[in-house]
Parts: structure tokens; sequence; C-alpha cells
């Protein structure tokens, strides 16, 4: 007997919530998933072009005679290569949507197996591509590009190229490094594995006496219950559930930090770090001010949770009582329908072009909405098929904070989107330094537009307030700390040390001790905290993190110049959204009026987070709730 989906004009329940994610992925109706049959109708077809694709990269390489002896030639051979490219993303991401959909699928995961195949087959015969363009010269590059208007959209490219190449090998050096691409992503992939599949959950007993699977799902139900037993029970649960591979969790992320090493010494980078700044042309400067300003405005932390922990009224704060709402009688559950109202409305201040391109978000099968058994877990928005829409992943649940995740996923979505259409393809895709900008300002935007919103209940604007100072230590602090923990990891590697569950356990442990005040008597955090780490999946992304926190701080910044300002101050944002990746980052950020090299932004975030937490100080004695 088919079983009934819950409706979508209703929030879902917590049962039926709990329900979908112990469904079958077939048994989840179309309406609600992503449209990927506009990529290809069916795994036949899918294959059928892989193969042809195949055929045609290996025939790529070597390039025709004379590819290179004029500006005419080199343009006609690199737009056969973007052509070629614009092929491989669509191969590429089918097998990937159709994996994280249901990771246990063999099929798919076969699939995304020859994708990677693909992927490496790509990279290693095009390797001799950068050192054939260093040999034919900067001098006479720049003479292509100034008689050769077709060449215009290859203009940065091959100008950061000059830029990248001391750290450039030979053709034969770089083939056998595009080599190693065939096992470099092992370890990700198997936590990847071990965290949303493998793993058995354990069991969570809520004080009410039901019993049910400690899941990813669950767990990120239940840290936040308004029940403060359990939420003890499932974030201890969970985590000493996954300390018991530790040790596995441990090598793998060994072999991660210690293959990213092999990478940098073999492109000539003094450290990991360095190498991953360099393709954005960023500043070491910016990693180490972003650590050392979060640790000099610690007391801007302190202060929210003191709060946090007066409105809960408890005697003192544990860890487990991060997640929980410090208005709890004001929480809410949201229908698809009404966080999709939510979302667009709050995005008016951006304008007509913006607001329309969100409906049609929802109307033309962008989004995967809800989980299902083996689906991968958390959200993410892929915007890199060039000639198609941005696919969005969500596991929604109706909490207030999956439609902030619905609104964070989809400003990736729109970035790429405007981008895509402003930009030609090889100048499209954005920078990683960029990428978080347009997701934290929606989130920003959905939470301003409540908390001005005179019609806004006063008990609810507590909680939105909690929620931006929230949003605030999630992805400043909490993403600095990681940015933290990972610089210090691959400086043990880089000392000649191996990453063991010990290291690495009282490493995580220490710093979310110092970092949340256990030594100032801000809270307690407990022993089990010490194995997040293995949960944590991009600490396999090298050095990716910290750019939550500095796209947090460039995105208040754009925030408070989009709220205050006029139609200027948006198309100078919008502006940059449409911007793509045609110059660095920080060039693009200070056309659109924001320097990150500058302590100005960083300070001015904190300061803008404790004028919120003195606010929602206000607001909550006026309620008499403090």
């Amino acid at each position: 007997m088919k079983r009934e989906s819950p409706s979508v004009q209703e929030p879902l329940k917590r049962e039926e919530f709990t329900a979908l994610t112990e469904r079958e992925r077939r048994e989840i109706p179309d309406s609600w998933k992503w449209r990927i049959e506009e990529l290809f109708p069916s795994w036949k077809d899918w294959e059928e072009e892989r193969r042809l694709l195949e055929k045609s990269i290996l025939s790529f390489a070597p390039p025709p005679a004379g590819w290179n002896l004029s500006g005419k030639a080199l343009a006609a051979y690199l737009e056969a290569l973007t052509a070629l490219e614009k092929r491989f993303e669509r191969v590429y991401a089918y097998a990937h949507f159709q994996s994280d959909t249901d990771l246990a699928e063999p099929k798919s995961r076969e699939a995304q197996g020859a994708a990677e195949t693909l992927a490496t087959l790509w990279s290693t015969t095009m390797a001799f591509l950068e050192p054939a363009l260093l040999r034919t010269g900067k001098g006479r590059v720049q003479g292509y590009l100034e008689e050769t208007p077709a060449l215009a959209p290859y203009k940065h490219m091959l100008e950061d190229l000059f830029r990248r190449a001391p750290h450039i090998l030979s053709t034969p050096q770089e083939r056998l490094l595009s080599s190693a691409h065939l096992f470099s992503e092992t370890p990700e992939k198997a936590a990847e594995q071990l965290n949303d599949v493998e793993i058995p959950p354990s069991s969570l007993t809520l004080v009410d006496g039901t019993t049910l699977p400690l899941t990813h799902g669950a767990y990120l139900r239940y840290r936040g219950d308004k029940e403060r037993e359990n939420r003890i029970r499932a974030m201890g649960g969970y985590w000493e559930n996954r300390g018991r591979f530790r040790n596995t969790f441990a090598s793998l992320l060994d072999g991660a930090v210690k293959h990213h090493l092999f990478e940098a010494r073999a492109r000539r980078f003094p450290g990991c770090l360095e190498e991953a700044l360099f393709s954005n042309a960023i500043d070491r400067k910016v990693y180490s001010r972003l650590i050392e300003s979060v640790k000099k405005n610690l007391p801007v932390l302190d202060r929210y949770l003191g709060l946090k922990q007066r409105l809960l009224k408890l005697e003192g704060l544990r860890y487990e009582d991060l997640y929980a709402s410090a208005v709890p009688q004001a929480e809410m559950v949201f229908s698809w329908e009404k966080a999709r109202e939510m979302v667009v409305g709050s995005m008016a201040p951006l304008g007509d072009e913006y607001t329309t391109l969100l409906k049609s978000s929802f109307q033309e099968g962008w989004m995967d909405r809800y989980p299902n058994k083996n689906k991968r877990s958390g959200a993410y928005c892929n915007g890199s098929v060039y000639d198609h829409h941005p696919y969005v992943l969500l596991n929604f649940s109706g909490e207030f904070d999956a439609v902030s995740t619905m609104a964070h996923e989809l400003g990736h979505a729109l970035h790429s989107s405007l981008a895509n259409r402003h930009q030609p393809q090889p100048t499209s895709g954005y920078p990683i330094f960029l990428a978080e900008i347009a997701s934290l300002l929606n989130e920003s935007l959905l939470l301003q537009g409540f908390l001005e919103n005179p019609t806004t209940p006063p008990l609810f604007k507590l909680f939105l307030l909690d929620q931006a100072l929230e949003r605030f230590r999630a992805t400043v602090v909490r993403q600095t700390l990681f940015a933290d923990f990972e610089l210090q990891i691959h400086r043990k590697v880089e000392e000649g040390g191996t990453l063991t569950a010990e290291f690495l356990d009282n490493l995580y442990l220490e710093l979310t001790r110092s970092y949340y005040g256990v030594d100032r008597g801000v809270m307690e955090v407990g022993d089990f905290i010490r194995h997040e780490w293995s949960g944590i999946p991009h600490f396999y992304y090298r050095f990716y993190v910290y750019q939550y926190s500095t796209g947090y701080i460039a995105a208040s910044a754009f925030t408070r110049s989009i709220l205050q300002g006029g139609e200027e101050e948006r198309e100078a944002y919008l502006g940059l959204l449409k911007s793509g990746g045609r110059d660095y980052p920080l060039r693009l950020l200070r056309e659109a009026g924001v320097d990150l090299t500058k302590p100005q932004p960083y300070e001015q975030a904190f300061l803008l987070a404790d004028a919120l937490r003195e606010r929602m100080e206000n607001e909550a004695a006026a309620l008499g709730l403090t």
C-alpha cells in the first residue's frame, strides 16, 4: 500500500519529518525533486554522452599544428576547449546529483566513479596546455590579446597564467600530478560514506520515553530541542557514537592533509596555506587578521552567551544549550509555501531583477526539497553547468533554520545564475572567496525584513534577534575556530607529524573550550565535543572554512549599504554578483565598495553584533524576560 506524503501546505510534523528520512528515494513525489532530467533524460543518454565525451577528450590533445601561432588560432582552440568543458560539466554534475540523493544506490555510485575517472582523464589530457602557453611567451600572448577581440573572454585567465608561472610544472610533471586525482579524494569520500551511510546510528531515548534512531537528521532536530535533557542526550550520544570511529577518521584526515602538502611542495610553495590562498591572490594577512580579530573580540560572544543563559533560565550554560532558541516559546515551523513567501519577500531591497529570478527558482525545478533515506545530509548549491539553471539540494524540515538555509543556498544560486547570464563561460565561475557573500547576505535580509517589520510580534522579533546573533556565532566565531584548527593540523603535518585521533581530539577540545570561554566562566564544554572534528567535511576542502567568516564580514557591509543606501549601492552589489570571476576577488570587492585588506570591516562586524545583543537585551527586558 502506497504511503501518503505529508501535505506541503502545512508545516511538517516531527514524526512526518523523521519518517521522510527513512523513505526510499522512489517514494518521494517528483514535484519535490530537482529536475535533473533536464541534463539527461535517462541513464542511457548519460552513458552515451559520457562515452562520446571520453573520445572527444582523448582526441583534443595534442592540439593541431599552429594552434598558438596567431591570436585567431588560439581563440579558436580555446573556444573548442570551452565547448568541451561545458559537456564535461553536464556529465559530471548529473552523476553527482544522482549519487547525492541516494548514496547507497550502486548505479549512482558507479556513475560517480566513472565521472571522477573522466575528470582525471580531462586534467591529464589538458596538462600540456599551461606549460605550452607559457612557452608561447608572455609578450606574444599579450599581443594576441590586443589584436584579437575573440580572446577577450580569456584575458583574465591568460594574464593570471603568467602570474602563476613559477608554480606551473613541465608537461610530464603536470600529467603525473594530475594522475593523483584518481585517488586524492578517497579520504573525503570515505569519510562521507562513514558519516552518511555506514556508521550505524545509536539510539536516542527522549524524556517522554520515546526511542528512535539517532540519525544525522534526528541529531539536527533534537540538539535544539526545548527540553534540555533531550539536547544533552542527542549531542552527547551522537558524537560519542562517532568517536568509536575516531582512529579511522584520523587516518583519513591525515592522508588528505599529507596529500595537500605533497601538492604544495611539488608546486614550490612554502606551505599549504600559501598554496591554498595563491589561486585567488589572497594575502595571508587576511587569514591571520581574521583569527586575531575574532580572538580579540570574544567578549562580544561572551556577552551574547550570558544573555542566552539568562533567557533560558539556566544556572549555568553548557555547550548542549548552544542550538536551543533563547526564546523557546517563539519557535515556529513553516510550510514550504510559507518559507517561499518569506524568502522572496525579504529580498525586495535587491530589486525586481533579483526577485523575478528568485521566483523562477521555485517554479522551474531548481531545488530538491526534503530528505529521504541515504540522501546526502546538509544542503548545497551547484551552479557549474553553464547552460542550465543552478541546482540546490536541501533537507527542508520547516524550522526557521531550514528557511534560513533555503535563503542561503538560493543566494548561491542567484549569484551563479546572474554570473552565467552576464559573463561568458570562461569568466562566469566566481572564486570560492566570493562564494559565501551572496548566501550570507540573503540570510541577513531574511532576518532584517522581519526585525524591521512593525507587524512582527515582539516575541518573534526577540527570537529573530537571537537567530541573528546565533548566525554571527556560527559563521564568524565557529568557522574561525575551524580555520584555526585547520591551520594547526596543517602545521603539524608540515613539521613532519602525523594526525592521530588523540592529537585531533585534544586540539579540537582545547580550541572549543578557548573560543567558548570555559576559562572565562562563560560555559561548560563537555568532553564529548572532542569528536566533532570527525563530522566536519570542510576539513577536506583545503582552507575553505575561513571564507565563511570573511564572507559574513563582507555580506554585513553590503547589507548595511543596501538598507541604508539606494539604487547606487544596490547596483554596486548586483554588479559584484554579475562579475563572476572576471578579476581577482579582492579587486572585485573593492570595486563594489568593501576592502577586506583593511581592519575596519572586521571591527565593524563585531560592533554590529554587540549592537544586536544590546537591542535583544532591551527587547527582552521590555517583555519582562530578564
